[in-house]
């Protein structure tokens, strides 16, 4: 049989291939897409929307395509340029008032750092940030039953906002963490290793900074002392109107504490809790909200589910801060978060 096929090579060798070409939409054979100029158009505007911060959708894709074209795109094709042009639905990691970035900015506060720190001893600088967590997620879907009319989802009556206070040293040492609570009867109390400030609405203001450097800050970072003179320290924050006034500003400068503060708008590149610890302390902080949710059952007189105790809001925030590396090469230092 072989020797049959070698004597009519010729003849097969002529018969047209019907083995199918996969075309791409990189291939020179590649079939051109319709309303090409459209697509490049489109590109275009959504880059350009991007460049300036603006969330863009599908939705509005489409209502942009019909402003540019009179045939109208389906969604099909819509969704086919954008694959075609590695566009994907993103989770948003960051929102601004402004999606500018001066880098004159960001050089002018690294060589205001630099300066700073020859002067400092690396154990007495550190950074300090307040950051609101909402422990319960706005949850609008869920798996069901398929057929069923009515979906029901059981939470706690309050959203379970806190407050939490972290501030981490040059080194990469968490200092004492402060959660603050609505409840008055729990101010001034430790539970966990965590300290409890009262405040009626659970936010920071001026009055809670000044007690925060009077009982974390100078105590763990500026608690050498030499005739009376606390040694000087440098506290790294950002322009929070708390922290401005010129209250705190007076007993910072009584108390040899230089205040170092972060360019508005640049602390998500600029402050080393937002750039490595804030985002994952709280997933952290909701994963064990999560797993208490599946076992409780505990309900209040009304019958609502009962919220978490401050008590257990405090063990989490220990336990979850114990996660992060201690050492100062896993954790980006004041002098790296802004190279």
């Amino acid at each position: 049989m072989i020797s049959r096929w070698v004597s009519q090579k010729d003849a097969i060798s002529s018969v047209p291939s019907k083995r199918k070409v996969r075309i791409t939409s990189d291939s020179p054979l590649g079939r051109k897409t319709t309303l090409g100029d459209l697509e490049v158009q489109l590109m275009e505007w959504i880059r350009s929307q991007r460049r300036r911060g603006r969330p863009v959708s599908i939705e509005d894709v489409k209502k942009q395509s019909n402003r540019l074209s009179a045939s109208q795109p389906s969604l099909k094709w819509i969704r086919g340029i954008l694959s075609r042009n590695n566009f994907v639905y993103r989770r948003t990691t960051h929102v601004s008032q402004s999606s500018k970035v001066d880098p004159e900015v960001i050089l002018e506060f690294k060589k205001f750092v630099d300066r700073q720190l020859t002067r400092f001893s690396e154990c007495n600088v550190g950074n300090m940030d307040e950051t609101s967590l909402e422990l319960v997620p706005n949850i609008n879907m869920t798996l069901n039953q398929k057929g069923s009319s009515t979906v029901t989802v059981v939470q706690p009556k309050s959203r379970l906002r806190i407050t939490i206070l972290l501030a981490i040293s040059y080194s990469g040492n968490f200092l004492t963490p402060v959660i603050i609570s609505k409840r008055k009867k729990d101010d001034g109390k430790r539970y966990s290793g965590v300290l409890v400030y009262f405040q009626e609405k659970g936010w920071n203001n001026s009055e809670l900074s000044k007690r925060w450097i009077e009982d974390i800050w100078i105590p763990e970072i500026a608690k050498s002392k030499f005739f009376g003179v606390k040694t000087p320290s440098l506290l790294v924050w950002d322009s929070f109107a708390g922290h401005m006034v010129e209250e705190v500003s007076t007993y910072c400068k009584k108390e040899n504490v230089k205040q170092c503060v972060v360019p508005s708008g640049y602390t998500w590149l600029l402050q080393p809790l937002d750039v490595a610890i804030n985002k994952k302390l709280k997933a952290e902080m909701r994963a064990r909200f999560s797993s208490w949710m599946e076992t409780h059952t505990e309900t209040t007189v009304g019958g609502n589910l009962k919220s978490p105790s401050i008590e257990l809001f405090c063990q989490w925030l220990s336990e979850s801060l114990k996660l992060f590396p201690r050492k100062r090469s896993k954790i980006p230092s004041l002098a790296s978060c802004h190279h």
